[in-house]
């Protein structure tokens, strides 16, 4: 194929590509609002699909997706007609050369004005209220102090049902599974056994762990304000950013709660702003530092979560399609690496150290919940499919416990025969992906 010296294909235009992707962007957008118009809940999540339940498509749908595809289209082209001036609002102006005709300057990097503004945007001088060390600690107080009511309002911790599984393991000695990530429950652990060593109660020790894991929070927080202010973003914005950080009590509510989610938060906003910074440096590879701590948040990611090893799969297959994919090839191969990392302990090393797997009606819990939307919605079933389904539970049971906004009262079923789904995997496989075909629709409609 014929090449300029660019390395750019003969044909290939910045402009196209920005509009297929507002297109597809556009399109998304007006499938899932008029989705989202025709879902009727019946507040509460465990009521049954006569209840909570997705009206049919109808001229009306039809008409949300247009209007907000088009909107949402004509919406990003505003923005990137005037984005040069709508930035002005949010980020401090660049200055020399950068000032006059930095929409349309492109790097061989980048490909897109955008991006040049996040690698050469000019920061703001370094004695800023962020600019500093002090000011990541000014932040990281400020969050602290404004969060301390809830702090003590939810002292020692949030312990829900989940928590309890991670607690359990060591104080009374039950197995250690991985139904809960082992790396989370190991950390737990390590608090908890702060008081069998040290004259303080469990309780104590709770409260120690929800203090480690606020800090964690408002740390990264912290963090993430810094990095926009380097970017150049005004002190307004940023102090809109921290304001809103201090009042809304979704987030101390989030940092004492027991449960993986908030560290595991953590280290995908690491990875977001590690991402940033790459973005921001101008050519070359990243150095040394930045991609230490890109493997430390990979590993958060990763073990984090049972699912996170399959987000920096996609995250290593959107970086090896990017316009930069020749700088971010090695970073793409250590993603990987690092998810094959968490699949071999998985598989491997866990079950050596006698940790028990995930239920498998775990890892299936959408199609479970696909299979019995099915049922419940007298999809097209063949015999043979029926024969398998009636073997797990009858009929009737399929229909009580499929709970559209709620997969446990399907996989948690008392009486069912969930063991003969573990050892007719195929099997199971088999009638899902028949049935699939047969009913595409309802099948999405469960998922969604």
């Amino acid at each position: 194929m014929v090449e300029r010296k660019d390395n750019k294909r003969i044909g290939e235009s910045p402009d196209r590509k920005r509009y297929l992707y507002a297109v597809l962007y556009a399109v998304v957008l007006g499938f899932s609002v008029a989705a989202g118009s025709n879902i009727v809940f019946g507040d509460d999540v465990s009521l049954s699909y006569t209840d909570n339940y997705m009206k049919p498509f109808g001229i009306t749908s039809l008409l949300i997706f247009a209007a907000v595809s088009a909107a949402a289209f004509a919406g990003i082209q505003v923005v990137l007609r005037f984005y040069g001036r709508l930035r002005l609002l949010f980020v401090y102006p660049a200055q020399g050369k950068l000032q006059q005709g930095m929409s349309k300057k492109k790097t061989p990097q980048s490909g897109s004005p955008l991006c040049v503004d996040l690698q050469q945007a000019v920061t703001q001088p370094k004695d800023g209220a962020f600019g500093k060390r002090r000011g990541f600690l000014f932040v990281l107080l400020l969050l602290l102090v404004s969060w301390l009511p809830y702090l003590l309002s939810f002292a020692p911790g949030s312990v829900l049902d989940d928590s309890l599984a991670s607690i359990t393991p060591w104080t009374n000695g039950t197995p250690l599974t991985n139904h809960h990530p082992v790396v989370y429950s190991l950390l737990v652990g390590g608090f908890v056994y702060l008081s069998k060593i040290l004259p303080i109660s469990l309780n104590a020790a709770v409260f120690c762990y929800a203090m480690v894991q606020s800090v964690c929070l408002a740390g990264t927080l912290a963090a993430m304000f810094c990095r926009l202010q380097r970017a150049g973003v005004k002190r307004c914005v940023l102090a809109a950013g921290v304001a809103y950080a201090m009042i809304v009590p979704y987030f101390p509510a989030y940092a004492m709660i027991l449960w993986k989610d908030p560290l595991y938060s953590c280290a995908l906003l690491w990875l977001s702003m590690l991402l940033f910074d790459a973005v921001r440096k101008e050519g070359g590879l990243p150095d040394r530092a930045w991609q230490i701590k890109w493997f430390l948040a990979l590993l958060g990611t990763a073990f984090l979560r049972n699912n996170g090893a399959f987000c920096l799969l996609f995250m290593a297959t959107a970086l090896l399609l990017s316009g930069q994919r020749k700088r971010f090839f090695y970073t793409a191969c250590m993603t990987v690496i690092v998810a094959l990392l968490f699949f071999t302990a998985q598989h491997t090393v866990y079950p050596l150290c006698h940790i028990a797997d995930t239920e498998y009606t775990e890892k299936i819990r959408i199609p479970l919940q696909q299979l019995a939307a099915t049922v419940a919605y007298q999809g097209k079933m063949g015999e043979e499919e029926l024969e398998f389904l009636l073997k797990i539970m009858p009929e009737q049971e399929w229909k009580e416990r499929y709970a559209p906004c709620l997969a446990d009262k399907i996989k948690w079923t008392d009486g069912a025969n969930m063991e003969y789904i573990s050892q007719n995997k195929r099997s199971f496989w088999k009638v899902w992906g028949n049935l699939l075909l047969k009913n595409p629709a309802i099948y999405l409609r469960a998922y969604g």
